[in-house]
Order: C-alpha cells, then sequence, then structure tokens
C-alpha cells in the first residue's frame, strides 16, 4: 500500500482490526466440543456395492456377494475397486450408473435422550457426496437429491461438501440402525461417493452449521474483495505502480476462490458444476497475474518460452467450461501442474532482482548486511518474503489436516499478511 497516502494506511489498518475481532469471534462459537450425543460413523464398517436396492430390503450378509468392505480405506468409490481406473485425459460422455453405500450404526437410549430431552434436531454431517443421491435412514428417505432426464442422464449436479441432513429423533432406533445411500454417478467419476476421506457422524443439526459453516473464508473473502478493488481503483492507469493492478486482480481471484469455500456457493448456483469449474479455473489462472505481478515488480520482459507458458495456461483455463466432470479432474491435475512453475517462475526473477539489488549495496556494506537491506528496504524483498510467508503457511495447514482430519484456515492468515 503507498505509505504517502494516509487513507490507505487507515483503510488497511481498518481491515486489519476487522479481520482479527472477527476470526477471534468466529472460532470461540465455531471450534466448540462434539455434543454428548455425538456419533462418529467412521467407527463402523462401510460397505459399497454396485447397483441400487431398496432400502427397506437391505438386510444381508455383507461380508460376502457383490459387497466390498470399505473399512480401514477411503470410501469413495474409485478406491472400492468396482470399477477400473479411466484414461487420463479421455472425453468423460459415461452413462451415469447406480451404487449403495450401507452403514450398520448403534445409538445409545442416553444418546436419543440427549436430542429429545433438549429439543435437539440431529443431523448427519457428509463431508461430501456425489453425484446425484438420496438418503435413507431406517428405510425412510430423509434428503434426495436425484436430477435425471428421461434417458437416464444427470440433468443438475449435486457434488456438496460439508452436508448437513437433519431429520426427526423418531426416525433413530435405540440400538442397531441402518443408513443407506443410493449414489448416481458416472463410474469413472472421481468425486463419486463419498470422497473425502474425512469425519462423518452425527450431531446437533445447529451445531454442525455453526461448525461449518466456513465463515472464516467467507470473512477473509469479503476483505480480500475490498483490499483489491481498492487497489484496482487507485493505481488503474498509473504506469509506475503497473505491479499494484496485477496484484489487486491476483487478490480479487483468492478472494473468489475463498468465497467457493463456503455454503454459499450452493445458494447461488444449483447445478455444482458450474461452480466446480469456476473452482478449478482459478488454480489454472491464480499463477497468471501473479507472474506479471512479479515481472512488472522486478522490470524486465517476458522470454518467449515463458509467454509460450502463458498461453498454455490461459487455454487450459478457457477449456474448463467444456469439460465434463471427470475430464474436469484431469485438466486440474494439468493446473496442479502448471502452479508450481508459476511459483517457481516467480521465485527465480525475485532471486535474481534481489541479488542486483545486494549488489549494488555491496559496494557500500558486507556481504550479509547487502542481503538483509535488499530483504527489508526493497519492495521485492519484501514481496519474496511474502512468499515465504504464505508458503510456510500451507505447509502448516497440510500438517495440521493430516493430524485433525480438518480444513486449516493458517493459510488464509499467511495470504492476508502477504497481501498487506
Amino acid at each position: 500500500m503507498n505509505q504517502k497516502n494516509p487513507f490507505a494506511v487507515l483503510y488497511i489498518t481498518m481491515t486489519l482490526t476487522y479481520i482479527t475481532l472477527i476470526s477471534v469471534i468466529v472460532f470461540a462459537f465455531t471450534k466448540s466440543a462434539a455434543t454428548p450425543a455425538r456419533i462418529v460413523l467412521n467407527d463402523y464398517p462401510m460397505y459399497l456395492k454396485r447397483g441400487f436396492e431398496n432400502a427397506s430390503i437391505v438386510s444381508q450378509d455383507f461380508s460376502q456377494g457383490p459387497w466390498v468392505d470399505l473399512t480401514g480405506r477411503p470410501w469413495g468409490i474409485k478406491n472400492s475397486g468396482l470399477v477400473k481406473p479411466r484414461p487420463f485425459l479421455v472425453p468423460d460422455h459415461q452413462y451415469p450408473e447406480d451404487f449403495t453405500y450401507v452403514l450398520k450404526f448403534t445409538a445409545s437410549a442416553e444418546q436419543i435422550a440427549y436430542f429429545r430431552d433438549n429439543h435437539v434436531v440431529p443431523a448427519f454431517y457428509l463431508s461430501s457426496i456425489a453425484d446425484n443421491w438420496e438418503i435413507f435412514l431406517n428405510s425412510r428417505s430423509i434428503a434426495r437429491e436425484i436430477h435425471l432426464d428421461e434417458e437416464g442422464w444427470i440433468t443438475t449436479h449435486k457434488n456438496t461438501r460439508y452436508l448437513s441432513v437433519p431429520f426427526e429423533i423418531a426416525y433413530l432406533r435405540e440400538g442397531e440402525n441402518t443408513l443407506v445411500l443410493h449414489i448416481i454417478s458416472p463410474p469413472w467419476y472421481n468425486d463419486g461417493g463419498l470422497s473425502f476421506n474425512d469425519k462423518y457422524y452425527i450431531d446437533a443439526y445447529r451445531k454442525i452449521q455453526v461448525e461449518h459453516s466456513n465463515t472464516i473464508f467467507f470473512i477473509f473473502s469479503g476483505a480480500y474483495f475490498f483490499m483489491a478493488f481498492y487497489d484496482f481503483l487507485m493505481y488503474l492507469g498509473s504506469r509506475k505502480e503497473k505491479h499494484r493492478v496485477f496484484f489487486s486482480l491476483e487478490m480479487l481471484i483468492v478472494g473468489v476462490y475463498m468465497f467457493l469455500y463456503t455454503p454459499f456457493r450452493y445458494l447461488i448456483v444449483e447445478d455444482t458444476l458450474i461452480t466446480q469449474k469456476l473452482e478449478i479455473m482459478i488454480v489454472s489462472l491464480v499463477g497468471m497475474p501473479m507472474m506479471f505481478f512479479i515481472r512488472s515488480l522486478c522490470g524486465g520482459k517476458f522470454r518467449v518460452k515463458t509467454r509460450i507458458f502463458l498461453v498454455l495456461n490461459g487455454a487450459l483455463a478457457a477449456a474448463m467450461p467444456f469439460a465434463g466432470p471427470q475430464f474436469l479432474l484431469d485438466l486440474l491435475t494439468l493446473a496442479e501442474i502448471f502452479l508450481p512453475v508459476s511459483l517457481f517462475y516467480c521465485y527465480a526473477v525475485l532471486i535474481r532482482a534481489l541479488r542486483d539489488i545486494s549488489l549494488d549495496y555491496r559496494k557500500t556494506m558486507g556481504k550479509v548486511k547487502s542481503w538483509a537491506t535488499a530483504l527489508f528496504d526493497s519492495p521485492q524483498g519484501n514481496t519474496f518474503l511474502g512468499f515465504n510467508i504464505v508458503l510456510a503457511s500451507v505447509v502448516l495447514a497440510v500438517v495440521q489436516s493430516m493430524v485433525t482430519r480438518e480444513d486449516s484456515s493458517i493459510p488464509l492468515i499467511g495470504l492476508f499478511a502477504f497481501s498487506t
């Protein structure tokens, strides 16, 4: 931010205060302990078969026949061995098929009494479910999102994350209960079924909604929109500060991506394939404004091979709106390869710029002090330090997610520190 502008300093101070206060409030209200009635479904065996049987007649020996025991491994259809792996980058126009998940769990009298006596609505929490689906509890349908045309093709996709499904307490029995999921999905679709290797459980509906609202992502998303829009208007048309325009575009893209991690995405667009395309397109595009920002900040022009890379990256993003569900995930794989290349380019340009700056300082000071001065007293050095803050926050988030099996907001703090 331009330090000569007092309004810019005031703006960034107010934004930082807003983020800090709201984040503390959100964490205080969303990270409370589970209720005494929580039933962790991951503790019970999950079975899967091809085809669908009505929930009222699923009373079989699941240890044999067409059923696959998913105990001890991820619950996605792709992990079951029921379908063959799909060749990479093969256009997918595959007819959707039916699949059946069955899980038997136990509810105690105390757990049922907790819901009933406290007038608490129970609900299932499913980390992910796709593509079309219907959920049965003890033969009763409690949620349904099946949208097919007359020929059986999916017309509206419902790849849903962080799903909470409330149900009447009368549906829950003391002792053994049966959860049945009817899945309709193309067999090759990697997100088909319960693809997230995460927690699945029953708890109070209100608590699940609050705990998995991802409000912190919504808050940071709004902050990034305001900051990016402010920067864009301030520096639009400025040749000397052109890099700030590219940086504001980068922050706008990041803000949209954060918004797509909130449940509000399902309120805006009914078909989840549309928002999934936007999400994956952002992964492909996010490195491009950063490359322009770094090149504009450090000076110089793109080489021919870098321009070719940018064209290929843009073409990849342009192909995503026309891709089917599984082909879209293949394009995501390519985007995840392109993104580290973009970051490596930014690092390389920054290091070369810092080397040149330190060489200028070395005329009047030692090697170590010249590098320290280049890092802390130049825009290129500050950007390099910001990159490392973000990288460290991502590493910490990955470690935290592996331990807690929950999404981490640490990268949001790292990104905010970098952007300010």
